[in-house]
């Protein structure tokens, strides 16, 4: 029997094929500026092959063949006019992918251009020596950043990142001059366009100082307020200061409007001062400015309230107080008060054990007085101590130091003409009376008694103010 051997052979596909295109400035795949070199590849089509294809319809055009790997590469510069294309690229008849392929021809964007002074945050006017920064955004990626500057130019300074974004950070150059600059990218001009800003020299401020109290600008009392205040400054700066000569000091920042303001409480020593307030380094309007610190005649300006009775507290407003209160005191008609706190503009004190009257309130600092403010003290039947001494008429005080068994004084008002079931503590320890009458109280230390207040409760009523005695031992020590 003859056999026949019949071989099948196989239907050969011819393959479809890959096509992309790419904007060889920006490697755009979807958008090709005109003016731009782009490269249009096909692989994997039929080997030694025709290629063509369509657009928009029309066609096919005849543009070249595959190699033997089936591989195609055409590159060319984008022409005009923009528009939209819908191409149809084959290989040997057979329509690669994507198909269509479509792509859009386009004029080059128009980037934006700003720029700014990184220390006051002004885009329009550059202090010299200051950092500024020039930003380009939405230009063409990946191109030249050209510009042209009253009308010189073009100048190169680089290129366009892969997002069409540019930055350039500089320092503001001398001298002062107004600038109007193009900014380009791939030579499309950038908006604005001009951009126009200044190069100027920093302002120079204006400084002043007074004293709250007396509103002073050349004289300020120690324990006053004070204001140092500047004006006109570069914003976002320095602020520096010599004094007497020495320095500078760094003492805080302007503001976003160039001005500084510093509060203080004047100090001791009473001295003369010259000092060169600066901002950013320029030095301000007077230079120097010049000022005394100086103690003054305490000065009473009001009180707060005007009438009260004996224990009672009263605030005393004026000037030249001092800050603290030292030696210094309070007297109602010559009687010292209690003090409970003393600025230099403000002290409160207790109402000390008077009769009911019309008195005279004086500040004493460093041996000023100031005029006496009068103040009306009302009645009052509630026991209060003055003072403390150590014998009947001696030098009060508002408070002793002693050893137990020692004697002294608790000078007041409405003690009562006889102790009767009135009490004198130290602390919780009775005090031993020698001698009572309603406005004196002698009196001996218990060897219980540790330091604390003296208090004297008669009868019923609420008991008294106390005053401080401090309990000492045989060397001295004070015995808590």
């Amino acid at each position: 029997m003859l056999r026949v051997l019949m071989c099948l052979l196989p239907t050969v596909m011819l393959g479809a094929g890959s096509v992309s295109i790419k904007d060889n400035v920006t490697n755009g795949t979807s958008t090709i500026y005109i003016g731009d070199s782009f490269t249009l590849t096909i692989t994997n089509g039929a080997p030694n092959s025709a290629v063509t294809y369509t657009q928009n319809g029309t066609g096919p055009f005849s543009i070249g063949s595959t190699d033997s790997s089936g591989h195609f590469t055409f590159t060319a510069t984008a022409p005009s006019p923009a528009t939209t294309l819908s191409q149809v690229w084959m290989v040997a008849g057979v329509a690669a992918n994507p198909n269509p392929l479509v792509f859009t021809i386009a004029n080059p964007p128009t980037p934006s251009v700003s720029i700014q002074d990184n220390v006051t945050f002004s885009t329009s006017t550059f202090y010299i020596g200051d950092s500024y920064t020039l930003r380009i955004s939405g230009g063409k990626p990946n191109s030249p950043v050209t510009y042209t500057q009253s009308g010189a130019g073009p100048y190169s300074m680089g290129n366009t990142d892969g997002s069409g974004n540019y930055t350039l950070t500089g320092t503001a150059p001398a001298p002062a001059s107004t600038w109007s600059q193009v900014w380009m990218v791939a030579g499309v001009a950038a908006y604005p366009n001009p951009l126009l800003f200044t190069v100027a020299n920093k302002p120079t401020p204006s400084v002043s100082i007074k004293d709250n109290a007396t509103n002073s600008t050349s004289v300020l009392y120690i324990g006053d307020p004070f204001t140092v205040t500047v004006t006109g400054g570069e914003p976002n700066s320095a602020v520096t200061y010599t004094e007497n000569g020495t320095g500078p000091y760094s003492i805080g920042t302007t503001g976003s409007t160039g001005n500084f303001t510093f509060n203080a409480v004047s100090p001791s020593p009473a001295a003369s001062f010259s000092q060169v307030w600066m901002v950013a380094s320029v030095a301000g309007n007077p230079n120097p400015l010049n000022f005394t610190r100086a103690v003054g005649t305490p000065h009473i300006t009001s009180v707060s309230p005007s009438t009260a009775a004996p224990g009672t507290s009263v605030t005393i407003n004026g000037y030249a107080f001092q800050a603290t209160q030292g030696s210094s005191s309070v007297t109602f008609n010559g009687t010292a008060a209690t003090i409970s706190s003393w600025t230099g503009t403000q002290i409160v004190a207790l109402v000390p054990a008077l009769a009911a009257g019309s008195v005279n309130i004086v500040v004493s600092v460093a041996g000023l007085q100031s005029t006496g403010m009068a103040f009306q003290v009302q009645a009052t039947t509630n026991p209060l101590i003055s003072n403390l001494s150590l014998s009947p008429g001696g030098t009060p005080s508002q408070s002793l130091t002693g050893p137990a068994q020692m004697g002294f004084v608790i000078n007041g008002l409405n003690f009562g003409a006889a102790q009767g079931t009135s009490t004198v503590k130290i602390g919780n320890v009775a005090l031993t009376v020698v001698s009572w009458t309603a406005t004196a109280i002698t009196v001996q230390v218990p060897a219980a008694a540790v330091t604390g207040n003296v208090v004297v409760t008669v009868n019923a009523k609420p008991p008294s103010n106390g005053l401080t005695f401090n309990v000492s031992n045989a060397f001295g020590c004070v015995i808590l």
